[in-house]
């Protein structure tokens, strides 16, 4: 470890003496340092200037800007974590002032910095602010007894938590995004939820005996997400750090060592395999452990390994006065420190000394298990389409649409990245990426819906020079995801007819049903009710995509027939219904929840719905050649008809609306009158339940999200929370 005090960055009041510095962070980057004093200033400091400090001939500019804007001290400062970060400090005048960079491509002594916008609605000091990790929020706490939660993209308040009898000092967003911990002076944690924003828990245990003298309270969660680290708990009459495990939110574990009251604790953002014994030279085992620093009221920082009953190192009496704030290198190897006497320490780590650091994805998949969701890169290659590597341009990652769209053709040729950035994919000659036209095949005379199908062959973009030599490249058809608003008509609409559009075909109120409609109308109105209606349902089984890629399977492992889809019959009171299991979607490979969804039906019927007792019925294509047919129907009288681009597999509905999901995740809305109450909504997965109670609607998906919508008002209640707290206990 290297110890080092730079006298250079400071705070200075009216006499040109050092004053206090409150807070520090450092930009996402590695480039930048923001600290923030009593001065009432806010100021960026180069970070590479701070590294070589050491040098004695060190003639690199340091001080890159000096923020002023509040009327008082600036107690917290804090980046968001995104490509171009915002800066956003607090006061005790009450404000939170979001700063961002004017030129963020010029040299770090030359970037001019502006107020984005100035956030009122504190009454008292601001002492802590803290972006979501994925910048979705900013959480604002003050001494007022409430914090604040503000969208980050429009800088609007959109709630205001309360329940604390205390200042509140100390913020902690989720990694996965699920809560926020906030510590008080009412010797409490509190874990909200972020769906609601209602209290998960209130844990006291640890604060019982905790002392009001320290300025902050600031806690931390761990990249994993498994524990949060608080400040300022007492075991006895002893001063610790309490670790809070997620699972039960127990704090059976405290960091014991120091001898005054704990001010911040802050966890390093990288996962490390760290040695068992990092006393031995020898090589020993390593396992995965977090690294967390903790700064006290004794003057002293401590850096801990989570796992280890006693800390790596301690950095005693680096201080005058007390540890205010802490902050790690984006590459976790130095962690910073500021005090109330006005001083920076930086403590910096070998790699040997800490261990091995783990690839994000990795960090990832741990985060999994709580309710994470990132969208895996699936590259998509064409040695014909100008995009491609033989072109020399680089490929993106897909589009959650067109993602969706490579599963709903039936494609299985998914690749899950490594560690590797996009660059690397474009350089790497041992990927199998996949063509585009593995994906889709487009006939050359005819670009109906009926088009749409599981590819037999390849098929590429046709490429055409014109007169003056430039490429003109025709397009491949890919279908739409949604249709239309429904359009009168007097007679029902043909699939041949419908081109690219899904429309829904609207007749009479008196026109009779096609005979093929009546049949089976009549058939199914002997069969009984919806609720007494068989659902066959395959069992969650583990499988193997084509390629190679470890994922889940809906249905039953059997063994593939030559044509992808194993079709099977069953009789249901008399008639024969025709199924085969859903494909295979992406998801299913970092889920830790995996259950089982409705096969894909050749017919479903539903009756009884709404006030007149209408009927939904929808025919499926098995082999995916042509689109699932929707009708509603009263008695033997068609109202609507609707088409979609992927099979059906499970419908709902009562006396407000009726709802369907299909195959490739996507859900409609409907009224009895044929007109979709809500756009086409893209589910994470297919639908494994769905219900509906007034004027709300209720899906879990298969990878064990929970979505609810109140239907008349268009509103979202429960956005994808995952049920894994709930179906792992």
């Amino acid at each position: 470890m290297f110890l080092l005090k730079p006298d250079w960055i400071a705070h200075f009041g009216d006499k040109d003496q050092k004053v206090s510095i409150f807070s520090i962070d450092v930009h996402p980057s590695g480039a930048l340092l923001a600290t923030s004093g009593a001065d009432g200033l806010v100021k960026i400091w180069n970070i590479k200037s701070l590294l070589t400090a050491k040098n004695e001939d060190d003639k690199t500019e340091k001080l890159c800007g000096t923020l002023k804007g509040h009327q008082g001290r600036v107690l917290c400062v804090r980046w968001s974590k995104e490509n171009k970060p915002l800066l956003a400090s607090g006061s005790d005048d009450h404000k939170v002032i979001v700063w961002e960079c004017q030129n963020e491509n010029a040299a770090d002594s030359s970037r001019t910095w502006s107020i984005k916008k100035e956030l009122t609605g504190h009454t008292s000091d601001v002492v802590d602010v803290s972006w979501s990790y994925d910048n979705k929020y900013l959480a604002t706490s003050s001494l007022d007894k409430t914090v604040l939660i503000w969208d980050a993209r429009t800088l609007e308040k959109i709630h205001c938590l309360s329940d604390h009898q205390g200042p509140v000092k100390g913020i902690a967003w989720d990694p996965a995004g699920k809560y926020i911990a906030t510590q008080s002076d009412d010797n409490s944690v509190k874990i909200w939820r972020t769906t609601d924003w209602t209290i998960q828990k209130d844990i006291t245990k640890p604060f019982a005996n905790s002392t009001c003298t320290t300025l902050f309270r600031r806690l931390s969660w761990s990249p994993e997400g498994s524990h949060i680290a608080a400040a300022n708990a007492m075991n006895g009459t002893t001063p610790v750090a309490a670790v809070i495990s997620r699972d039960n939110w127990d704090s059976d574990i405290s960091l014991v060592g120091h001898s005054a009251s704990v001010e911040v604790v802050k966890f390093n953002p990288i996962l490390f395999n760290c040695p068992t014994n990092p006393d031995s030279s020898s090589p020993e085992k390593t396992t995965l452990a977090s690294i967390c620093a903790i700064g006290s009221q004794d003057h002293s920082i401590s850096v801990w390994v989570t796992r280890n009953p006693r800390p790596l190192a301690v950095a005693q009496s680096v201080f005058q006065h007390s540890v205010l704030d802490l902050c790690w290198s984006p590459d976790g190897l130095a962690v910073l420190g500021c005090s109330y006497d006005g001083s920076v320490v930086v403590l910096q780590f070998s790699q040997q000394e800490l261990g091995t650091p783990i690839a994000n994805e990795e960090k990832e998949n741990y985060l999994a298990k709580y309710g994470y969701r990132k969208p895996k890169v699936i590259i998509l290659d064409d040695p014909d389409c100008p995009g491609s590597e033989k072109n020399g341009v680089s490929k993106s990652a897909q589009t959650p649409v067109e993602r969706a769209l490579a599963y709903t053709l039936g494609s299985t040729d998914i690749i899950t990245s490594t560690p590797q950035t996009v660059a690397e994919f474009n350089t790497s000659s041992t990927f199998n990426t996949p063509s585009i036209s593995r994906l889709l095949d487009t006939p050359s005379t005819n670009s109906s819906l009926k088009s749409i199908d599981t590819p037999s062959h390849n098929s590429s973009q046709k490429v055409t020079l014109t007169k003056d030599g430039r490429r003109r490249i025709q397009p491949l058809f890919l279908g739409g995801v949604q249709g239309t608003e429904p359009q009168a008509s007097s007679a029902p609409l043909s699939v041949k007819s419908l081109g690219t559009s899904n429309s829904i075909s609207a007749q009479s109120p008196n026109a009779k049903v096609t005979s093929e409609v009546t049949s089976s109308q009549s058939s199914a109105n002997q069969a009984h009710d919806v609720d007494a209606e068989e659902i066959n349902i395959d069992p969650p089984s583990k499988a193997t995509l084509k390629d190679g890629l470890p994922s889940m399977s809906i249905g039953i492992k059997r063994k593939e027939p030559p044509n992808g889809n194993e079709i099977k019959s069953k009789k249901t009171n008399g008639q024969t219904v025709e199924s085969r299991p859903i494909k295979l979607s992406p998801y299913f490979g970092v889920s830790q929840i995996r259950l089982g969804v409705p096969r894909v039906k050749a017919h479903i019927v539903r009756h009884k719905l709404g006030k007149a007792n209408f009927s939904l019925e929808c025919h499926n294509d098995l082999s995916n050649k042509d689109p699932a047919k929707l009708t509603c129907t009263t008695q033997s009288t068609v109202n609507w008809t609707d088409y979609l681009p992927s099979p059906v597999i499970s419908l709902t509905g009562n006396a407000n609306f009726c709802a369907v999901t299909c195959e490739d995740g996507c859900l409609y809305v409907y009224t009895y009158n044929g007109k979709r109450l809500l756009p086409c909504m893209m589910l994470d997965a297919p639908v494994s339940f769905i219900d509906s109670c007034g004027d709300f609607l209720m899906c879990i998906t298969a990878v064990g999200l929970l979505s609810v919508w109140n239907v008349t008002q268009q509103t979202v209640l429960i956005s994808s929370v995952s049920l894994s707290p709930i179906l792992l206990t």
